[in-house]
């Protein structure tokens, strides 16, 4: 027989008066544990006991009206609520023999969940568990586990588990979800029990199935063999010679598949020539063979969309926009690994911190408009960071990470922030120039 601790609880109104235990802070305990899945998933044996906090020998004397009461009301309690009082003998030389109650004994679960008022996600859970564990006994474990996800999702349960034997019947699917023809089943209804289904997957599919790569939401279809909306990469080409590949367009978006390729961004260097004008012909690349060389020579990268919008012009080059914290899948677009490859983000400390997110996937990657000439000289534009990382940063190189240094510890001011749109238009311009010039020499 499980039994609680007594420990602190409220005791009688009044200034003064002894502390005992009392329904309703007992309710409040048990409730706090119910919800914590102590009873559901069995980890509290029934009969259940829990012991009272009562009055000392001195206590009934000094408040023997109030000990009355106490008792008065626990034995009516006792004939609606479902537990049983146990009994104690107290002896007392004034008093004579007295019993007091000494604790309170759950004989079942359902007698703990009447008096909770919890009876209803008891049912929900007992007959949630049993469909899961007869469909699929390999999740038993998880209703143990998660009490609460059955009782939660009771009413999808059924269908979740078609969508589980559907996929289980059908290995590396490729198909989008909405292409998934279950009774009453959409994309929205798995969108919202993704979760779930997420447990459900990784415990009855065979490893060699899922593409640990990928987690979390937005990793969902591709961890488990479904087709996911393309992740998209929005660019502008800054280069007019480079615009020609897409018939005049500047500011384009296609998916990450297809960047990746390459596709209107290299070419391949034994199919070099002349055209009759003179200026050199550029073939669409064979993406992974040794002889291709990027077309495009420079990629900047920033967060802003203004500032990808009003990017000036610079010969062969593109600026990347709009992607945040949101490198990993960026990482694996090969090419961009041999271009001069620049990001400029807020001078701040969570600016750093995408920066060294950047440069974990793009180790060869420099900043721009990122060092300490560019903050100083902005000083009427300061702002204040809402909520600053102290975190550290291990791909900053010594100039980033001293800054950084200072902005973490508010040597410079408390919370120092210059966000990229409020640096001045001709202060990048002038940090292209000597970049073309860089260029220039490093090319000659």
């Amino acid at each position: 027989m499980s039994a609680e601790e007594p420990g602190a609880t409220s005791g009688n109104a009044g200034a003064g008066r002894p502390r005992w235990t009392q329904l309703s802070e007992l309710k409040r305990r048990l409730t706090k544990r119910w919800r914590n899945g102590m009873f559901l998933s069995g980890a509290a044996e029934f009969p259940y006991r829990v012991p009272l906090r009562g009055p000392s020998a001195a206590e009934m004397v000094d408040h023997f009206s109030a000990v009355q009461d106490w008792v008065t009301g626990l034995k009516e309690a006792e004939q609606r609520a479902g537990f049983e009082l146990e009994w104690k003998t107290v002896r007392h030389r004034v008093l004579g023999r007295n019993e007091l109650p000494a604790a309170l004994r759950f004989t079942r679960l359902d007698d703990l969940a009447a008096f909770l008022g919890t009876g209803g996600q008891l049912r929900a859970y007992r007959s949630g568990s049993e469909v899961v564990a007869t469909r699929r006994p390999e999740l038993a474990s998880w209703t143990a586990k998660y009490p609460f996800a059955v009782i939660e999702h009771h009413e999808a349960l059924e269908r979740l588990l078609a969508i589980l034997e559907w996929r289980l019947q059908n290995p590396q699917p490729g198909i989008y979800l909405r292409q998934l023809s279950l009774p009453g089943v959409d994309t929205k209804f798995i969108e919202q029990h993704r979760g779930v289904l997420a447990q459900w997957l990784d415990e009855a599919l065979p490893p060699e199935e899922i593409d640990t790569a990928y987690t979390g939401a937005r990793g969902f279809e591709r961890r488990y063999g479904f087709r996911a909306r393309p992740s998209r990469v929005r660019f502008r080409l800054l280069d007019p010679a480079l615009r020609t590949f897409w018939n005049g367009c500047a500011e384009i978006a296609i998916p990450l598949e297809e960047f990746a390729r390459g596709c209107g961004f290299t070419c391949n260097s034994a199919r070099r020539g002349r055209s009759g004008d003179g200026e050199a012909s550029v073939q669409l690349a064979q993406p992974d063979t040794s002889e291709t060389e990027a077309a495009v020579r420079t990629v900047f990268v920033t967060e802003n969309e203004i500032n990808g919008l009003a990017f000036p012009e610079f010969p062969g080059a593109l600026v990347i926009f709009g992607r945040g914290y949101d490198f990993g899948e960026l990482g694996t677009v090969g090419w961009l690994h041999g271009v001069d490859l620049r990001y400029w983000g807020d001078i701040d400390t969570h600016g750093f911190a995408i920066l060294n997110r950047f440069r974990s996937h793009f180790p060869h990657a420099r900043s721009l408009l990122m060092d300490r000439e560019t903050l100083l000289t902005h000083r009427e534009h300061w702002g204040s960071e809402p909520n600053p990382t102290s975190a550290e940063l291990p791909h900053l190189t010594f100039e980033e990470a001293e800054l950084y240094d200072d902005l973490r510890n508010n040597r410079i001011r408390t919370a120092v922030r210059l966000e990229q749109e409020f640096i001045a238009f001709r202060h990048l311009e002038q940090s292209l120039a000597r970049l073309r010039h860089e260029q220039a020499i490093d090319g000659a």
